[in-house]
């Protein structure tokens, strides 16, 4: 059962007979498994300029030599485009992608050398919009580097997190990149101290700088915090904080959200085994002070991998939650308000190990996934990418007793205004109604859409996160029914 601490009230309520409630977890689409004979992993999924998805992972199946990199576009019912594996007769693994400004796209990760085995290098691949590639570079010294994210900005540059062994102040460190759209570097910074940090995230943040989430070891080597930096656009740093309350607590991802805090997740471990963990979700405000901390625990081994803020502001998790009793791992998915209350949670399972790396919500309010998943117990552990769609939570008017009903549309603009990265358009249903909501640049170019089917009367709001558009004027319409109603709004960063 969940469990979470609010650090500034303590309140004690003694409930009899009674059970918490959760809205009704989303109807599960589609499930798609990719892959042949050996291995295939997606751990990250974007949504693409042309309506469609895009996958990096890592294969074994079809490679130059060990692992290569993958990429994988499918349409919006999950049916493949297209694959595409990079690579050479070392190791190759891609971490993460992003679309670039020509339609192609860039993939990090890390390349392995085998003489020695533990050595890498930070490995990028840029790609046409076919995912042939264009170029490849490495960065690295001497020892063992490798990336975790990319991200595009504003700029056109790239912000790259991963971890060094080569530079730095100790063992590992944090390791930022910053580069160009041809790969050159512009800066790099490192962040540690003397013992090992561990990056896995990194966000651009409404302040031109960098939050990063990893994890810290001290001088026991087992024991380790969640750690998170945050930076300025130079890379250099601002405050660090470390949080956690057993020996072994990492952080997977971390987004900013529209109070300019941040929302953690990953994992703690139990103090009596190193076996059992717990979801760890945490919630700051700016400055990286604890608001709120929840954790899930499955029954055994539980792990969240990746955090995504919806349409309504409610927190959207995957990762993987295991059963003794069948001994069986699960694709868990759940839903957190932005107080830390459980909306719903939800788990889906194709085999012994199925696994969630990644989450994004799809235009149609409804959620896709991707991981991996097998059916087998054996020695090579060989998975299968999947890909799982959800539809839309439910939007039911008895859903909502309470909100508010007016006698007609209303749309109450957006707040702030201007604004950086996020801003909430808030707008009022006298009845049921199919919602629409597009966003248009000054030129009149739709730029993104919005479908909310089903809401009830009442108010509703929508967070628009800009993260990946430049500065300027923008306008939203908001169509329900027969109303529409078109507002203005800037963008300034």
């Amino acid at each position: 059962m969940p469990r979470k601490q609010h650090l500034w009230i303590l309140t004690i309520v003694f409930l009899i007979g009674v059970s918490p409630i959760f809205a009704q977890a989303p109807d599960t689409v589609w499930t798609k498994i990719y892959g042949l004979d050996h291995h295939e992993i997606g751990e990250c999924i974007q949504k693409t300029s042309d309506n469609c998805y895009i996958i990096a992972g890592n294969t074994h199946s079809i490679s130059f030599g060990g692992y290569d990199a993958y990429l994988l576009k499918t349409d919006l019912n999950g049916d493949t485009l297209w694959t595409r594996h990079y690579g050479s007769p070392q190791i190759e693994y891609g971490r993460w992608v992003v679309e670039t400004a020509d339609g192609g796209f860039m993939i990090v990760g890390s390349y392995n050398y085998y003489e020695p085995y533990a050595t890498r290098d930070v490995y990028m691949v840029k790609t046409d919009s076919e995912g042939f590639e264009t170029w490849t570079r490495t960065y690295g010294g001497p020892e063992d580097d490798y990336a975790r994210q990319i991200k595009a900005l504003p700029s056109g540059d790239f912000i790259v997190i991963g971890s060094t062994k080569s530079y730095g102040s100790g063992d590992y460190d944090f390791w930022l990149l910053y580069l160009n759209a041809y790969g050159d570097t512009l800066w790099t910074n490192t962040i540690g101290g003397p013992y090992c940090e561990y990056s896995y995230a990194v966000e651009p943040t409404s302040d031109n700088g960098f939050i990063i989430a990893g994890v810290k070891n001290g001088s026991d080597a087992n024991a380790e915090d969640v750690y998170i930096v945050k930076t300025n656009i130079t890379g250099d740093t601002l405050w660090t904080r470390k949080y956690g309350y057993s020996r072994g607590d990492r952080a997977f991802d971390i987004k900013e959200t529209s109070d300019g805090g941040f929302i953690v997740v990953g994992y703690m471990t139990s103090e009596s085994s190193s076996y059992l963990r717990d979801m760890y979700i945490l919630k700051t405000d700016s400055n990286g002070d604890t608001l709120w901390t929840t954790t899930f625990d499955g029954g055994f081994e539980d792990w969240a991998n990746s955090v995504r803020i919806n349409n309504t502001g409610n927190y959207m998790i995957t990762g993987k939650t295991e059963r003794v009793q069948p001994d069986t791992n699960y694709v868990a998915v759940l839903c957190y308000n932005a107080d830390g209350d459980t909306v719903w949670t939800k788990q889906i399972s194709r085999g012994i190990y199925s696994e969630g790396n990644c989450i994004i919500q799809a235009d149609d309010g409804g959620y896709v996934i991707t991981g991996s998943t097998t059916n087998f117990y054996d020695d090579d552990w060989e998975r299968d990418l999947y890909m799982v769609k959800l539809a839309a939570e439910s939007t039911d008017i008895d859903d909502y007793p309470d909100k508010p009903v007016p006698d007609t549309f209303i749309l109450m603009g957006n707040n702030p205004n201007p604004f950086n990265a996020n801003t909430t358009i808030k707008y009022s249903l006298p009845t049921l109604s199919e919602v629409t909501l597009d966003i248009y640049d000054v030129l009149g170019r739709k730029v993104q859409t919005f479908h909310e089917s089903r809401l009830p009367a009442g108010s509703h709001s929508l967070i628009w996160n800009a993260d990946g558009f430049s500065s300027g004027v923008y306008f939203y319409k908001v169509t329900a029914g027969e109303f529409e109603r078109t507002e203005k709004m800037i963008l300034l960063k």
